[in-house]
């Protein structure tokens, strides 16, 4: 094995995600060569550094229960109040009347049924802007464990020349459909870069005003919200989002090779 087959397997190797033949054989590379061995050490200075951040987060005692009942609270409010606008046509008018004022009260409700499931659906626009506010993550400190709290598979892009640096499950809110965040870091002759990547089901990551084509033999839109460029697309029933602070040229290319 040499160094360009067995740097890209030593997340996976730190991850515990490697095969027993595969994990002894990158490891027999490590002991061999000293970038190699420089590379996995970096690695794992950075996971225990992650899981040592993580176990600092706490949430609220009861924060869930009590959302919910703001929550539930609020809906029961706006129900008191549309009811109370025509209970008087209920009362003086007569079945026909009556019935006209549920059909006014049941349909912005349907409405708001529709609504809340198009908002399942994440913009890359927002993604972005949580990004920078980094907000709505839960950081994990493993592949597997991202899985288990995601409750759907993933289906890995190959990025040799990208460190990864944090594993984390995005959601809104409880009702969300979760996805998966990968923050990688690279740095080349030009200085820093970053690139989120996210990943989930197959539609439910849209983009606004942007513009799509045809791509190295997929679907892709570009865009560009604020310092970041963007590129979103679909494969294999998995939406995938590309974030970076790079130029469009290069996030192309990027794209291509993954």
């Amino acid at each position: 094995m040499n160094c360009n087959e067995s740097q890209p397997l030593l997340d996976f190797l730190c991850d515990g995600a490697l095969e027993h033949k595969d994990s002894a054989l990158v490891l027999d590379h490590i002991k061999a060569c000293s970038d190699c061995e420089r590379q996995w050490r970096a690695q794992e200075n950075l996971h225990v550094m992650f899981r040592n951040e993580r176990k600092k987060i706490t949430i609220p005692v009861n924060l869930t229960e009590r959302v919910s009942y703001s929550l539930r609270q609020e809906e029961r409010g706006e129900r008191a109040l549309l009811f109370g606008r025509y209970r008087g046509l209920m009362t003086f008018g007569g079945v026909t009347v009556a019935a006209a004022a549920l059909l006014l009260v049941i349909t912005p409700y349907q409405h708001n049924s529709e609504s809340l499931k198009a908002k399942q659906a994440y913009s890359a626009q927002s993604l972005i802007g949580d990004l920078t506010a980094d907000v709505g993550v839960t950081l994990v400190d493993n592949k597997q464990e991202l899985v288990r709290e995601l409750g759907y598979e993933l289906k890995y892009l190959r990025l040799p020349q990208w460190k990864l640096s944090k594993i984390a499950v995005y959601r809104t809110n409880q009702t969300a459909t979760a996805l998966a965040r990968f923050d990688f870091v690279k740095v080349g002759a030009s200085g820093s870069q970053s690139l989120t990547c996210y990943q989930g089901p197959r539609g439910v990551i849209k983009s606004k005003n942007a513009r799509s084509e045809d791509f190295a033999g997929r679907r892709v839109t570009f865009g560009q919200s604020g310092l970041y460029q963007f590129a979103l697309w679909s494969v294999s029933n998995r939406d995938y989002l590309f974030i970076g602070n790079m130029s469009s040229v290069e996030l192309r290319e990027l794209v291509r090779r993954s």
